[in-house]
């Protein structure tokens, strides 16, 4: 009787083995589906909240007193989000699913809405493929100001009449996407897109100064956030020429950075970042630290208006190479021309006017 008994223990355990792999067979990636939309309904609800709350991570930092608090309310947070980092990006037309919305589809434009650095946007399909993949269908988030036609999309999207918007990558075939820890990490701390002139510093150059601020030297800098006319501590230009391959100005830089403590003497260093066409690469062209003063910049592109002390430079001033006069708090000026032959700033003084360093 009690060989009896294991033996039909035995047999019932295989059957409900087997009936379990039947079911899972049938119903297991139905079950795998569901479960994978109840966690992303949790995740974007708590997502949303934190969005939502006013409360950010600098509001924490303060409360407690302690710094480290705004790194501890980042990470419980985690890394959901996702924000593009390149110049200017174009959200398309998905593909067209029913044709009942082909009349509807085909009246909207081919790019649905142009979006800038530092643009959040949402993936819709995130579970059939990587934010990173060019299927990757998304929708973008934030004011977006009155678009008619991204909303009209927007809603054949939600009857799945048309697919999500796509985005265009760029000549090196990335959607130039990173999810919130690794945008903040690389730029979104350093850059920041409700600033005008830190959102429009081109890429190339983002990614020279991103470097530069975590290294040795450029870690002890900042941009100089004083009540200094920003057009005169940032400011954009063309220094070395056309980019041999489009035609058009370099988009370039010079800035100011000061010291980002009060520890040690005052600093000031001026940056002059170029770009390097032939690399498709920015690349810091001038490099030079200054003490007890402060700087200003003012770029020449007509020769008229160069002063009198620098009309010995009229040569090196154009549409596509402008001078650069630096000058200190004392008045004190020197001036910077591109020296193509060795790829570099040259640095020009006039007698007593020259910042002596």
């Amino acid at each position: 009787m009690k060989t009896w008994d294991k033996k039909n223990i035995v047999i019932a355990a295989l059957i409900l083995l087997l009936l379990g792999i039947v079911a899972l067979y049938l119903y297991g990636n139905t079950l795998a589906i569901l479960f994978d939309e109840w966690k992303s309904r949790v995740s974007h609800t708590e997502y949303d909240a934190f969005e939502a709350s006013p409360a950010s991570a600098k509001d924490v930092a303060g409360h407690y007193g302690h710094p480290e608090a705004a790194a501890i309310a980042d990470a419980a947070y985690g890394c959901d989000g996702l924000y593009f980092y390149g110049d200017t990006g174009y959200l398309l037309k998905g593909d067209l699913l029913d044709q009942s919305a082909a009349s509807a589809y085909t009246s909207l434009p081919d790019t649905i809405i142009r979006i800038r650095y530092g643009a959040p946007l949402q993936q819709m399909n995130e579970k059939k493929v990587a934010f990173y993949d060019r299927k990757a269908g998304f929708a973008p988030l934030g004011d977006v100001g009155d678009n008619q036609a991204l909303t009209a999309y927007l809603k054949l999207a939600e009857q799945g009449k048309v697919a999500y918007l796509r985005l265009l990558p760029n000549s090196q075939n990335n959607l130039q996407l990173e999810d919130r820890c690794d945008f903040r990490t690389k730029y979104g701390d350093i850059f920041n897109p409700d600033i005008a002139w830190q959102r429009d510093i081109p890429l190339a150059l983002k990614d020279v100064l991103s470097t530069y601020f975590n290294s040795e030297e450029g870690s002890k800098f900042a941009f100089a956030a004083d009540r200094r006319n920003i057009g005169k501590v940032a400011v954009p230009g063309t220094f070395t020429g056309s980019n041999q391959y489009t035609g058009k100005p370099n988009d370039e830089l010079a800035i100011i950075l000061t010291n980002k403590d009060n520890s040690g003497p005052d600093r000031e260093r001026i940056l002059v970042l170029g770009y390097d066409d032939i690399n498709h690469r920015g690349y810091i062209l001038y490099n030079e630290v200054f003490y007890h003063t402060k700087l200003l910049i003012t770029t020449y592109r007509d020769a008229d208006q160069l002063p009198g002390e620098a009309s010995a430079l009229a040569s090196h001033v154009g549409a596509t190479y402008q001078v650069i006069q630096v000058k200190t708090d004392g008045d004190a000026r020197f001036y910077l021309h591109y020296e193509k032959e060795f790829d570099t700033m040259g640095r020009k003084g006039f007698g007593a006017a020259e910042i002596d360093d």
